[in-house]
């Protein structure tokens, strides 16, 4: 499943860096946020499909508010994996 969230030019987590690259912001995961995803799916028995719906809850509140923010980069840490998928 991690390769799914990264490993493709049409990966789910390339096209939200793109849309990020789009208002100037490089938007990255790290490994352990990107195993945090996959093993959040694998518990939940959501699988793949459910793998975009996931990185979509976990990126929630940074695609509604970056624009505004004026950050320059962003990364997608263990931590925020684990605080927006708890419950």
């Amino acid at each position: 499943m991690k390769a799914i969230i990264t490993d493709s030019k049409k990966s789910m987590f390339t096209s939200h860096q793109l849309l990020a690259k789009a208002d100037g912001i490089a938007l990255t995961i790290g490994d352990d946020a990107v195993e945090a995803i996959a093993n959040d799916a694998f518990e939940k028995k959501i699988g793949s499909r459910g793998l975009d719906g996931t990185i979509n809850k976990v990126l929630r509140d940074f695609l509604f508010e970056s624009p505004s923010e004026q950050c320059e980069e962003f990364e997608i840490t263990k931590e925020l994996v684990e605080k927006k998928t708890e419950g």
